[in-house]
């Protein structure tokens, strides 16, 4: 027998029972039940605290109770001498057997008395496990793939002839490493069988022999049924076929599907690799199968310069309002500027106030400013403007048939008038503030008392 490594060792009194049948029960002090066992296979206990081999067991006992301990090699702290005993060394021995891991040695008072520390790497546990145990198949020729991982070499010994075997050994396998440090080799082998013609259920094996590991023996059931095809349907997604029999494995990928992400599949998901990836595998069972690929709404971002919006993270299709800063005095809002597919979804780029539909992907809009002050003293020799400021009256000179609007500095629009020919326009109605007069391309401002 021997300890395991996982978790670490531990000092504890152990019982082995053991049955006429040859089969056992393994109980520990702190592990309590540990699992369960027969003398013919490798035993490992549910603690990981200990381990049987079948090469262990010399004789057959039955009906005996076994008693044993596994204590720590080693001492938790360790006082050295004051003086040293003649030319040897004083070696001391602090640990023995502790997993390949992490650990921490302290050495406090008097540590020049310590000549070295030595530390021995433990040597690796030789392994092989496969991804299964056993196959079963339909009456119908074909193959399965089985993961072999292994730090040790192997090979596959078949001797059944209706059962054919790719990938005999590991000697080009994919390294990876073991939990313990060790490395692995992962090779995958391609078992196939030929059809049952023998109008019964068959069952073969194949042995993988290892240097230094326990033998693994993989059992192939066939039956003399052959495979049905069944249906798949697939909801916001497609699948590599549109029916599979039973073990075969499907291809499925959820649609895209604009302005929303992949959440999930739902449904018949027992054999699904990956429920939470839009392009995975599943294994079909001997029945009919139905997915659906579920999404959400993808929030995006709004950014807006000089302004602000009541969404800041929308999703495709809701209505956000932006606003224009107020402007500095002497400026007035022009428009609104970004890039073409920011642009292209405003109501009204020239409104200071407007909303926008949100489409898929983030939006960055600018709110501009024109200098209104220049535009007034430009004007000013052309047009004339009195009085200003003025409580309900303005009056124009220099204006015939022409074009004329007042409107705030947020672009708002108050009068418009068309051929214009008069020499004054009532604002008595409008609120106190800074105001814009528009004649054709001219303009200026005037303060509303």
């Amino acid at each position: 027998m021997s300890i395991g490594s996982n978790p670490a060792p531990q000092a504890e009194t152990w019982t082995l029972q053991i049955d006429n049948q040859k089969g056992y029960t393994l109980t520990g002090s702190k592990s309590g039940d540990d699992g369960s066992g027969n003398q013919s296979s490798r035993f490992e206990s549910n603690s990981g605290s200990v381990v049987f081999r079948g090469a262990d067991w010399a004789s057959n006992p039955s009906n005996r109770t076994i008693n044993f301990e596994t204590k720590f090699y080693g001492k938790d702290q360790h006082t050295l001498p004051s003086t040293q005993t003649g030319a040897n060394e004083n070696l001391v021995t602090l640990a023995q057997g502790i997993p390949s891991s992490q650990h921490n040695l302290t050495l406090s008072g008097a540590v020049g008395k310590v000549k070295e520390i030595r530390v021995y790497r433990p040597a690796y546990r030789l392994k092989m496990e496969s991804s299964v145990n056993s196959l079963n198949f339909f009456k119908d020729k074909r193959s399965k793939t089985v993961s072999v991982t292994s730090n040790s070499y192997w090979q596959v010994y078949n001797r059944v002839d209706w059962i054919k075997v790719d990938g005999l050994d590991n000697y080009d396998g994919k390294n990876e490493t073991d939990r313990d440090g060790s490395i692995l080799e992962r090779k995958n082998i391609t078992i196939s069988v030929e059809e049952n013609d023998t109008n019964a259920p068959r069952v073969g094996t194949i042995t993988l022999v290892g240097i230094g590991v326990e033998p693994i023996v993989l059992t192939i059931n066939q039956s003399d049924i052959k495979a049905v095809a069944h249906n798949i349907v697939i909801e916001s997604g497609t699948s590599s076929v549109a029916k599979a029999e039973a073990d075969d494995v499907v291809s499925i990928t959820s649609n895209m599907v604009p302005g929303k992400s992949f959440t999930g599949w739902t449904g018949d998901v027992e054999t699904v690799a990956n429920v939470n990836a839009g392009n995975t595998t599943f294994v079909m069972p001997d029945k009919a199968v139905s997915l659906a690929a579920t999404y959400k709404l993808i929030e995006y971002r709004v950014t807006i310069k000089n302004g602000t919006s009541d969404i800041v993270k929308p999703t495709m299709g809701e209505t956000v309002t932006i606003t224009a800063a107020t402007p500095q005095t002497g400026y007035a809002f022009d428009k609104w500027v970004g890039s073409v597919e920011s642009v292209e979804c405003v109501a009204d780029i020239n409104s200071a106030e407007t909303t926008l539909i949100m489409p898929i992907g983030n939006v960055s809009l600018e709110a501009t400013y024109k200098n209104v002050i220049d535009v007034e003293r430009s004007t000013a020799a052309i047009v004339g403007i009195y009085p200003n400021p003025t409580a309900d009256v303005l009056y124009l000179t220099g204006v015939s048939d022409a074009d004329v609007t007042i409107s705030d500095v947020f672009g708002r629009v108050f009068v418009s008038i068309s051929g214009y020919n008069e020499s004054s326009i009532d604002v008595s109605d409008l609120s106190a503030g800074l105001y814009i007069v528009r004649v054709g391309d001219f303009a200026a401002t005037f303060i509303k008392k």
